[in-house]
């Protein structure tokens, strides 16, 4: 017997279905197991795709062919045992669904060759690729038909994760620059071990003056201070010179304040507003309170009424 969980057969199923790129209708490709001192080895080709779990443990030797189905049948939530005895006349699986026992056997007519998948080296990826694999489906289109938006692209010889939804462009590297080309150019972010590519807003697209539009500016910063000598200090404390305001100055005053006057309007009449509608919420919420309570005591008074008059029948 070889034991497995019904957990760990739901995994594989649906790692396979995506890597194979199998609809939920597809029949699926024949499973080739092999069992050893080294671990389970479970694997399966189809679309000139191919992909293996191994699993880690020390289980008898066998060889053999699962169908595609055998997965979906006695696959679970749970980690109940699903145990697998390969025979002459066939695979017996027997797990249990709903504290029922189930017992089936698997049979592949016509297997195919055994699957021989390349030589791979594998290597160690810092925990950095996960937060790239996640930035990168959050730049792709998944609702797109077009294969090149929807998909993330690995480059394995650069080490590079690849994804864009046709108006932007993320690329997971090794520089550090940010490269401006014109307004009508992309620009290109590099921080780092990623590449952020964006599209500029055309000329065409920019906000373009207007004397109706309305310009809200922040707070005015002081102005540094001149530099004054101390000859020139005392003098002035000696003979103080009154300054009157020209014209131009009181003009320019003027128009300054009635600006901040303006902002200051708007600001606050954003404010008024934004008070005003909570008020509008809570007095809603109370008028919703109310009704409710009416209704609640409309019920019971008609429920009382309808009780009295069944009384005043039986009295007669």
């Amino acid at each position: 017997m070889i034991p497995i969980t019904q957990k760990l057969v739901k995994t594989v199923r649906s790692v396979f279905r995506a890597a194979l790129g199998l609809s939920s209708q597809s029949q699926g490709t024949p499973l080739h197991v092999k069992t050893g001192t080294d671990g389970i080895y479970i694997s399966a080709a189809m679309f000139g795709r191919g992909i293996r779990y191994r699993l880690d443990g020390s289980f008898p030797d066998h060889e053999f062919w699962l169908p595609f189905e055998f997965l979906k049948a006695t696959e679970g939530n749970r980690n109940d045992a699903v145990l697998i005895d390969p025979t002459p006349d066939g695979i017996n699986i027997q797990w249990v669904v709903d504290s029922v026992p189930q017992t089936r056997t698997f049979h592949v007519e016509d297997p195919p060759d055994a699957i021989t998948l390349p030589a791979v080296d594998f290597t160690d990826n810092p925990p950095e690729l996960l937060v790239a694999l996640s930035e990168a489906a959050r730049t792709c289109d998944s609702g797109s038909t077009r294969y090149a938006l929807s998909c993330i692209q690995l480059r394995g010889e650069t080490g590079e994760v690849v994804a864009t939804d046709s108006h932007q462009l993320l690329i997971e590297g090794g520089f550090d620059r940010l490269h401006v080309f014109g307004p009508d150019s992309p620009v290109t972010c590099i921080d780092g071990a990623r590449q952020y590519v964006w599209m500029l807003l055309g000329k065409d697209g920019t906000i373009k003056p207007s004397p109706q539009a309305i310009r809200i500016e922040s707070a005015a910063t002081s102005e540094p201070a001149t530099e004054v000598s101390a000859t020139t200090i005392q003098t002035s404390a000696r003979n103080p010179t009154p300054m009157k305001p020209t014209k131009q100055t009181r003009s320019t005053a003027s128009a300054t304040d009635t600006q901040s006057d303006n902002s200051i309007s708007l600001i606050d009449r954003a404010e008024a507003l934004r008070t005003s509608l909570h008020t509008a919420l809570a007095d809603a919420r109370n008028l919703i309170i109310t009704l409710k309570q009416q209704q609640k005591t409309s019920r019971s008074v008609q429920s009382a009424l309808k009780s009295l008059r069944q009384l005043e029948a039986l009295d007669v």
